[in-house]
């Protein structure tokens, strides 16, 4: 069965850095074991931290689900209880005053508070105060935090609310945030490579910021004062403790959570678009997945997801499975897109029509698989398809060292010779999925058939406005 290290022949240094990224750590929960791999250009290793990005989201959302079982506050404690005026004065007009008595620590922690400001881009220079930034005033960077919606109304991803969230946290238990998250989750976790705000000089082994695979940043990162939304530094690692601790508290009554507050920090609230899952208490999810994904300038793209429980027979993934990875670039997300993907065939776990903070699997283009994991045994599956498709497409054949491999052309225009894709497929009723990669091109191809049972082939250029296509046979 291949493993984990089998990622340096899928995604060799090469390719990586080709696509704009110069470091990947990856690592992967199963069975309460963890497996980690860090492709890299320069000296990045496994205990090297990356900036988590929205991701310190998720970890917030964790240590209010532990104050929760403390007694110390409930997901519908007023915002305004534990917040003097004058700090409530800079988020309000007297037209919205009226609503701070329905922002609540739920509406904060699930994105429907109704507060303005996704997301921020940090600081390379002067630092503003927590109270600058949620009134806007330099050297904030950013608007001031104010309602744009009703409070419960609607799903609007509101970095700004988590913002209001940290003041909140410090006024209620008179400490400084970094401190709350090291008592509350990082320390008990033994998540030793963690921290909130910015490290000390003695701290060397972090990963700096990159705008493409060769060019650093101007700056190696830029400081974040919005902790609670953005400020955590981690390591894949690390993140996997989190992933585990919610694991066993959804599963056991002697977890880090009661299993009751296991359970509500993961109930879905309100669907929050595509490629996101429904929104819960911290963590977007689907049925069988939870997890969070982030994106911090000027150069950091992560993603982390952990299974949850769900009774779906063979389709639904083991119940203790994770995924973190984490790149040091602004052109990331399109290689962590990928490898997905590539774990999923690796570990052998089953394909999930949807995973949380992802769209759908079938809507990437796979890694290909490189000759020494492709199967020896040969598969003319793939024959059945063979033939002219709607719009000029074309799967066809040719020999390549006296084996018949599929081709993919289009209207004409020189055929690509098609390799297997390091990503799972489906058991349908007709048959298994095929899945492949156009060789020298960016395309990806999936085999199938549709819910009339018609065989159909699924196209996936990469590139800006790129949508999963479906193409049918030609009736020319």
């Amino acid at each position: 069965m291949p493993q984990l290290q089998d990622l340096s022949s899928i995604v060799p240094l090469k390719l990586l850095q080709a696509a704009g990224v110069p470091s990947a750590s990856i690592a992967v929960l199963s069975g309460g074991t963890v497996e980690t791999h860090v492709i890299t250009k320069g000296s990045e290793d496994v205990d090297t931290i990356y900036q988590a990005c929205s991701i310190s989201k998720a970890i917030t959302g964790i240590a209010v689900a532990r104050l929760i079982d403390k007694g110390r506050l409930t997901y519908d404690t007023p915002i305004s209880d534990h917040l003097p005026a004058h700090i409530l004065d800079l988020i309000t007009t007297d037209k919205t005053e009226s609503l701070l008595s329905a922002m609540t620590v739920g509406t904060i922690v699930s994105h429907t508070s109704g507060l303005s400001q996704g997301g921020f881009s940090g600081y390379d220079g002067q630092v503003p105060s927590v109270e600058q930034i949620l009134a806007g005033t330099a050297p904030a960077n950013t608007p001031q935090i104010h309602f744009n919606s009703f409070p419960g109304a609607q799903f609007a991803y509101s970095g700004g609310g988590w913002t209001v969230l940290q003041l909140f946290l410090e006024h209620l238990l008179s400490k400084r945030f970094a401190e709350i998250m090291q008592e509350l989750v990082l320390g008990p976790l033994q998540m030793t490579r963690s921290h909130y705000g910015p490290f000390t000089e003695v701290e060397q082994n972090y990963a700096k910021a990159h705008l493409t695979g060769d060019v650093q940043a101007r700056a190696p990162h830029h400081e974040l004062p919005e902790l609670a939304a953005a400020g955590l530094w981690t390591t894949p690692t690390d993140l996997l403790k989190a992933i585990a601790a919610v694991q066993t508290s959804l599963a056991s009554e002697d977890g880090f959570l009661t299993r009751a507050a296991a359970q509500k920090l993961l109930a879905p609230i309100m669907d929050a678009g595509v490629g996101r899952g429904d929104i819960a208490r911290g963590f977007f999810v689907t049925d069988t997945t939870f997890g969070h994904s982030g994106s911090n300038e000027p150069g950091y793209r992560t993603y982390f997801m952990g299974s949850r429980p769900f009774d779906n027979g063979s389709d639904a993934p083991p119940s203790d499975i994770g995924i973190a990875i984490f790149t040091n670039s602004g052109l990331g997300w399109e290689a962590m897109q990928k490898l997905l993907p590539a774990v999923f065939y690796l570990r052998g776990w089953p394909y999930q029509k949807e995973i949380c903070c992802y769209a759908p699997v079938e809507a990437y283009v796979a890694y290909a698989l490189p000759a020494s994991l492709q199967s020896k045994d040969t598969n003319l599956a793939w024959k059945a398809w063979e033939g002219q498709w709607e719009s000029g497409w074309q799967i066809g054949s040719a020999k390549e060292d006296d084996v018949e491999r599929p081709t993919l052309a289009f209207r004409g225009l020189q055929a690509m010779s098609l390799l297997p894709g390091a990503g799972p497929i489906r058991s349908l009723k007709p048959g298994k999925e095929v899945l492949f990669v156009a060789d020298g091109l960016d395309i990806g191809v999936r085999l199938t058939w549709n819910e009339e049972g018609e065989r159909v082939v699924k196209l996936m250029q990469t590139g800006v406005g790129s949508e999963l296509k479906t193409l049918h046979r030609s009736t020319r």
